[in-house]
């Protein structure tokens, strides 16, 4: 069975799983339409894989029934204003999720736990949490992922009950730089980097409303799919704050390329390493160079760079240089709460892997290349502030 015929089974998974049937807008059905037919046309997925990519489908599709479930039933909450968040954005590996950790350890701020992404609701009471029968299937999701694939551990360690990234509820839409780069799909990834991405963001506000249940705290975001549309994010959120991280553009793109290769490699055995590094070069450089044309657009007060380096050298630094940007405060509870996260491990979870840019047939030179007009930005962060192997 192709992964095209396999649309209206996929769907009536989701349905029996989460006994909701109303999908909500129908402008998800022609992306994942063009996903699953780029899935059949460009990939040999193992059965391990067909199994894999299946699930994630289905877990997406879940996630937007548990959104219109809630829309419906909590109306005021989904049309809730979300006003200046804090959006963390970046290439993979530049440190973002460090420093999402490190900002949700703020108490004045809220962020997107794992498990409320993929099934989003009303912010339950955090005590309640382990006995949530869906927060329970996300942590067996999790554990079942890291089992089969250990490595990923070490890579990029996730869990049910931490902040996380966007990509969890933007995933709901089938616009997402996750299903560009995890598997062969040119197509879709064409459509997804020049997509107008309005219908995703505006999406995504009303499930961070949802979630929020009336929480007027600020949000604290994440996810390397907002470069992807930073166009359109801006235009759903124009009083966003946001914070671009950076790294050795070579590390950052070698290590970007292992991450995903542990993703493909479990799916497709036959993908070539040096092929999957073209292909990763070739997406990330059109969206980075697309990302810094965009922002020059607009108010550059809006934006503020975090290199990986500034924030493992100086973590608390790090965020009062944010806080004065954004005229965000700073009260004694936040600074004792960040205190308090510094002191422990802020890459809590990270081990060490093995990667290089020649494995995947990666060299400074074709990189920058690639990144158009974002390589000045990226050499000028590094002359800053070292390139190093963070």
């Amino acid at each position: 069975m192709s992964f095209v015929s396999s649309f209206d089974a996929l769907h009536e998974q989701a349905m029996k799983a989460s006994g909701f049937d109303d999908f909500g807008t129908t402008d998800y059905v022609e992306p994942l339409k063009l996903l699953l037919a780029d899935y059949d046309e460009y990939n040999q997925f193992t059965e391990l894989g067909v199994q894999l990519v299946n699930g994630w489908t289905v877990t997406s599709l879940i996630g937007r029934l548990f959104s219109q479930q809630g829309f419906k039933t909590h109306p005021q909450f989904a049309a809730a204003p979300v006003t200046r968040p804090l959006i963390i954005l970046g290439l993979v590996r530049t440190g973002s999720t460090a420093l999402l950790k490190l900002l949700a350890a703020d108490p004045q701020h809220q962020t997107i736990p794992y498990w409320l992404g993929n099934t989003p609701m009303p912010r339950p009471p955090r005590e309640t949490w382990e006995a949530n029968p869906w927060y329970q299937a996300t942590a067996a999701g999790l554990k079942m992922f890291y089992d089969i694939n250990p490595e990923m551990w070490k890579i990029h360690p996730m869990f049910p009950d931490q902040a996380d990234e966007c990509r969890i509820v933007i995933d709901h839409t089938f616009w997402s730089s996750g299903l560009s780069t995890t598997a062969t799909v040119p197509n879709y990834t064409d459509w997804a980097i020049t997509a107008d991405a309005r219908y995703a963001y505006q999406y995504h506000r009303k499930v961070l409303g949802l979630m929020a249940g009336g929480d007027a705290r600020r949000w604290v975001l994440k996810d390397p799919s907002h470069i992807f549309g930073l166009d359109s994010l801006l235009k759903i959120y124009p009083d966003a704050c946001i914070v671009f991280t950076h790294r050795d553009i070579t590390t950052s793109m070698a290590s970007g390329a292992k991450l995903l290769w542990e993703i493909r490699k479990m799916r497709d055995a036959k993908m070539d390493l040096k092929k999957h590094g073209a292909e990763q070069l070739a997406i990330w450089g059109r969206v980075l160079d697309k990302t810094e044309k965009v922002r020059k657009q607009h108010n550059p007060a809006q934006f503020f760079d975090v290199h990986v380096n500034q924030l493992h050298t100086d973590p608390l630094g790090t965020v009062e240089a944010i806080y004065r940007q954004f005229d965000i405060p700073m009260s004694d509870d936040s600074r004792q709460a960040l205190k308090k996260h510094i002191r422990g491990d802020v890459r809590a979870g990270h081990a060490h892997h093995v990667y290089s840019a020649e494995q995947f047939g990666l060299t400074t030179e074709a990189i920058h290349q690639s990144i158009g007009a974002y390589s000045e930005r990226a050499m000028e962060m590094d002359r800053r502030y070292g390139k190093g192997v963070a």
